[in-house]
């Protein structure tokens, strides 16, 4: 779960006790970053509503890796100039040494929304 940071005041909001909608990481053919339901059949396959599932992609602020492993995928891009294409990237190439993306339901992460972009 997300939960934003005041840009200004850095206070943070209360998670949503409320409901138990889990979504997944998608991106469309533009690799334009979304949220998307989780299917049923994923959905179906956990243990009980706090075991983690699988995601094809995290959005770039949100995610936790291990130091070691970071660096093992190759950390950020610097070339990169922009922010925004990281998340994609990332998870990519956890899929391509051999990883997976998962989203834990009973975490929350704090996060300083932009005022623009």
């Amino acid at each position: 779960q997300i939960t934003a940071i005041n840009l200004h005041t850095f206070e943070v909001e209360k998670p949503s006790p409320y409901g138990h909608n889990h979504s997944r990481g998608t991106f469309d053919w533009s690799l334009t970053f979304n949220w998307a339901e989780l299917p049923a059949y994923e959905n179906d396959a956990r243990k009980d509503e706090s075991f983690p599932f699988r995601t094809p992609v995290i959005s770039g602020g949100i995610f936790a890796v291990s130091k070691a492993y970071f660096q093992h995928i190759g950390t950020y891009d610097d070339q990169m100039e922009i922010w925004g294409g990281e998340n994609l990237e990332l998870s990519f190439r956890v899929w391509q040494c051999g990883g997976q993306v998962e989203i834990v339901p009973c975490s929350v992460v704090g996060h300083v929304f932009r005022s623009n972009t």
